[in-house]
């Protein structure tokens, strides 16, 4: 999920002042706020209330494809005294989406550490990118559960076909022991350890058939049988961006290694280990109001099983994030490689202008990745900004299905 963005946020804790009378009450006697406060002024007096005793407001997206979501969270990080705390997140989307994420243990600081997605993360949501990191660690105790109920499928491989689209819905759980190590701002560790179970259901687009009906075991490898599985993995990042947001100058680098086994068969080959890459960098031209940003990123199995990984744990291209001409989930293989360059040209104090040109391809394996023909689809943004991030984005690409444009509200990388 994205990080909470201030400007909506504002009015969503106002919602929450004008709901919660006694809060909002307590809080006016605290800051002093009398009747003569700008509507403005209060909701940032309710927001920071809120953020005082824990709580955050998220407006986001929960997983590519599942459209703007709404949500909130909850954190203590001293319970009774002790140094363990907790925090729980939910969020819902407009299209049914919705995920809660529950952790338990030494959690402060948490958001500061460089933290390992989830076995099933998104390819560009392996690692941590919303703030700058500082020194510290936290261990605890990570639950998640997860709907997903119109997830599109075209079929594997560069060469799917737009006319196969069909969707399926996912649900599942995870529990992990997730540790964060950072030495220092730049270099940070992460690890999780711990249980998947994910399952596939037919999904929710009424105007699509079900993956389960178009598609066989060969053509959709788990697709019949889901398997619970042992999950490891370890991530490290080197973080030199000036900012998290409107990066100006700098680099960013992650590696991530997952290994996972299926637990509930003896079958050797239901083994697999997967590397993610990640690098990003960001050339100042002409002060910040012009600015180059670069990233490559790239998925691939280092195994030796004959058997692919089942599909819906397989890396993608498209959507707002890569390859911005094709749609969430277009392009699904084993291995996956994408390459994004951006011209970002600061035209105005809240308005920002970006030309880019995303490429990538995939395949079965990381050796067949050379012999793929290779996707182009460029484009042009516009973003709106205040003075340290972007509030909403849009971009029009071109790829071979044709011209898209993509709304959100978070930034490409």
């Amino acid at each position: 999920m994205t990080r909470h963005l201030g400007t909506l946020a504002l009015v969503a804790a106002a919602a929450v002042g004008l709901l919660h009378p006694r809060a909002a009450a307590a809080q006016t006697a605290k800051t002093g706020a009398d009747d003569s406060a700008t509507l403005v002024e209060r909701g940032r007096a309710k927001y920071q209330w809120l953020r005082d005793h824990g709580g955050t407001v998220i407006i986001g997206s929960i997983f590519p494809g599942s459209s703007l979501a709404f949500g909130g969270i909850y954190q203590q990080e001293r319970l009774l005294g002790t140094n363990l705390g907790a925090s729980i997140r939910g969020a819902y989307s407009i299209r049914g989406y919705h995920e809660l994420d529950l952790s338990l243990g030494h959690i402060k600081g948490r958001e500061h550490r460089a933290e390992l997605g989830a076995a099933d993360a998104d390819l560009t949501r392996v690692f941590n990118d919303h703030d700058l990191l500082a020194f510290g660690t936290a261990f605890f105790v990570d639950a998640r559960q997860i709907d997903y109920p119109r997830v599109d499928f075209f079929g594997l491989g560069q060469d799917s076909n737009v006319g196969d689209r069909s969707d399926f819905r996912v649900r599942g759980a995870s529990v992990d022991l997730v540790g964060q190590w950072q030495p220092n701002s730049h270099l940070g560790l992460s690890g999780r350890l711990g249980i998947l179970d994910m399952r596939l259901k037919p999904g929710t687009n009424d105007s699509l058939p079900n993956t389960q009906d178009v598609f066989t075991d060969a053509e959709a490898p788990g697709l019949s049988a889901q398997h619970r599985y042992h999950v490891a993995g370890i991530g490290l990042t080197l973080d030199y961006r000036d900012r998290a947001q409107l990066t100006s100058k700098g680099s960013f680098a992650g590696v991530a290694l997952w290994r996972s086994s299926a637990r509930d068969v003896d079958d050797p080959t239901l083994i697999w280990t997967r590397l993610i890459v990640e690098g990003r960098h960001f050339i100042r031209l002409h002060g910040d109001h012009h600015v180059v940003a670069l990233r490559a990123l790239a998925s691939a199995r280092l195994d030796d099983s004959p058997v692919p990984m089942p599909f819906y744990l397989q890396p993608t291209l498209g959507g707002s994030k890569t390859m911005r001409g094709f749609g969430s989930y277009r392009l699904r293989g084993d291995a996956a490689w994408t390459m994004t360059a951006e011209y970002r040209w600061r035209a105005h104090k809240w308005v920002e202008i970006a030309p880019f040109i995303d490429s990538g391809a995939v395949a079965d394996r990381f050796a067949r990745l050379g012999d793929t023909h290779v996707e182009f689809t460029p484009g042009i943004g516009a973003r709106a900004t205040t003075s340290t991030r972007v509030i909403t984005r849009v971009d029009l690409a071109h790829g071979r299905d044709g011209t898209r444009m993509a709304l959100t509200l978070s930034t490409a990388f």
